[in-house]
């Protein structure tokens, strides 16, 4: 089990089920051809990634950015309401490229990737870390910059 996390534009989606309304927030799914590429990732160059709770959760603690993905005494992180749909604003922005930048300067010369193989020497999770940051600050800056309703939906 897991989350897909899709980032993007935010667009209201409604539905009548069951004799019920109701209403949500959805990111559509895309692909850049200069989206950051992992040869040994599935998701490929898209917007959306889909890990496992735990493999986000060591991610977010490894990267330092726990208390905006899963909130703190505020309950305001990105994943507080499971399934959910929640604005990304200029400091979000800021955040990550910051976290990217520290991870880097820990990690000087580290190839991001999921596979072993392309990592023999180095620490292969901390390799997957640094490529998920990647994705991450790729996706979050375009959406900030090229979408009237940045956002980061989980499902």
């Amino acid at each position: 089990m897991g989350y897909n996390l899709t980032i993007g534009n935010g667009e209201p989606s409604f539905s009548k089920d069951y004799g019920e309304l109701s209403a949500r927030w959805e990111v559509e799914i895309v692909e850049h051809t200069t989206a950051p590429d992992f040869a040994d990732d599935p998701t490929g160059q898209t917007n959306m990634r889909s890990p496992s709770y735990s493999a986000w959760s060591g991610f977010c603690d490894a990267v330092g950015l726990r208390a905006l993905f899963y909130g703190d005494q505020s309950d305001d992180g990105w994943l507080t309401r499971h399934p959910g749909c929640a604005l990304i604003e200029r400091e979000h922005v800021e955040q990550i490229a910051g976290a990217l930048k520290t991870y880097r300067a820990k990690w000087p010369g580290l190839t991001p990737g999921f596979s072993e193989a392309q990592n023999p020497t180095a620490d292969s999770l901390a390799a997957s870390y640094l490529a998920r940051l990647i994705w991450l600050d790729y996706w979050v800056r375009w959406a900030f910059a090229s979408c009237e309703t940045p956002a980061i939906e989980n499902s």
